[in-house]
């Protein structure tokens, strides 16, 4: 599902490797609730990514994700789940290794992803503007002065 400058990419590598059949584009489509409801894993071996809304998504619904260690929704991923982390996003047999894992384990790491979709779920953006407003004021009354508070650029 979705578009890219990618697309006809992989659509033709896919042709010349025989799985057109097997293989089904999407392209656009506004029915993510539906198609992740159909799947059983998400893969997003991503080079950057600052966070990740597909796999974020994913994680809510309690969908196993493989993702890339460097995209930062990789932060939600603790004990267990960091085996679904894939150091390189170039690296085919890894990725292949990681489905073959998965795929041998899929009751497990199906009941392990509705725990972490519990903990998502929890969160909302009233939750989370509470948190960084309490983060911020918490700084600013332990500052003597306002100005000596770190400023990043």
């Amino acid at each position: 599902a979705g578009t890219g400058s990618r697309l006809e990419h992989w659509k033709r590598l896919a042709a010349e490797a025989g799985l057109s059949d097997r293989l089904r584009f999407l392209g656009f489509t506004g029915e993510v609730r539906r198609v992740l409801a159909a799947s059983d894993i998400l893969v997003s071996p991503v080079h950057y990514e600052s966070y990740g809304l597909n796999v974020q998504e994913a994680l809510a619904r309690g969908l196993p994700a493989i993702v890339s260690e460097s995209a930062g929704v990789a932060e939600r991923y603790t004990g267990q789940d960091r085996e679904l982390l894939l150091a390189d996003p170039d690296d085919a047999e890894a990725l292949a290794g990681m489905l073959r894992r998965w795929s041998g384990e899929m009751d497990r790491w199906r009941a392990r992803f509705r725990t972490v979709a519990l903990s998502v779920q929890k969160e909302s953006w009233n939750g989370m503007a509470e948190t960084m407003a309490n983060l911020i004021e918490v700084a600013y009354e332990s500052a003597d002065d306002f100005r000596q508070l770190p400023v990043s650029s």
